[in-house]
């Protein structure tokens, strides 16, 4: 484990630097883009993908996927399409819509990231806390490279939080952790080979049911 434990750790930090990178920035970039009405719908499609993302950890992934493959293959998906969005920017809708799909793509990380390190992981109490709370460390660092230093490379009077800067970085993180999680031990599906029902598919191999 203590091998092991940096790179959990890397992981932890990578997923949510991308969340933090884009998701407490996407209100300024889109009021500064002809969307100031619509500034409610990235907070909304988000809680939309995070319930739908137990039921697709809990039937697809845990069944079929080894987590670290699933999870790249997830981070490689958003990425590109967060890459897009703000191609889209001229078309308010297909903006949302690639903003729903990375949701889509995003939220079961969370639910896998967090299997992979309790699979491998011999105290979970006492060690999980330790790997976890460099995703706290990724969110923070995320909100101060945009605050601080991307903005020293724009025009004076213009912040990274209103360009397409912030979205960039986060799916080009998206890109490296898709790639980063292959090199992530096997962790098998845990639920492979059982019998599916309603109880099973709410209940992913991060969740304790």
């Amino acid at each position: 484990m203590r091998s092991l434990g940096p790179r959990l750790s890397a992981m932890m930090f990578l997923e949510f630097f991308i969340w933090g990178a884009w998701y407490t920035t996407i209100a300024v970039y889109m009021s500064n883009h002809g969307m100031g009405t619509l500034t409610f719908w990235p907070f909304t499609v988000n809680p939309i993908a995070a319930i739908a993302a137990p039921f697709f950890v809990g039937l697809v992934a845990d069944r079929y996927f080894a987590t670290q493959k699933a999870l790249g293959v997830l981070h490689l998906i958003g990425g590109v399409v967060l890459l897009a969005t703000p191609r889209a920017t001229g078309n308010p809708t297909l903006f949302i819509v690639l903003l729903l799909i990375y949701n889509l793509c995003y939220m079961p990380t969370l639910g896998l990231t967090s299997s992979l390190a309790f699979h491998h992981i011999e105290d979970q109490e006492r060690q999980f806390p330790r790997i976890r709370v460099w995703g706290t460390i990724g969110w923070i660092i995320a909100g101060l490279v945009i605050s601080y230093v991307l903005t020293q490379f724009l025009p004076a009077g213009v912040t990274a939080e209103q360009t397409a800067w912030p979205l960039n970085l986060a799916a080009v993180t998206s890109l490296l952790l898709g790639v980063y999680s292959f090199s992530l031990p096997h962790t098998p599906p845990s639920a492979a080979g059982q019998p599916v029902s309603f109880r099973s598919i709410g209940c992913s191999s991060s969740a304790r049911c």
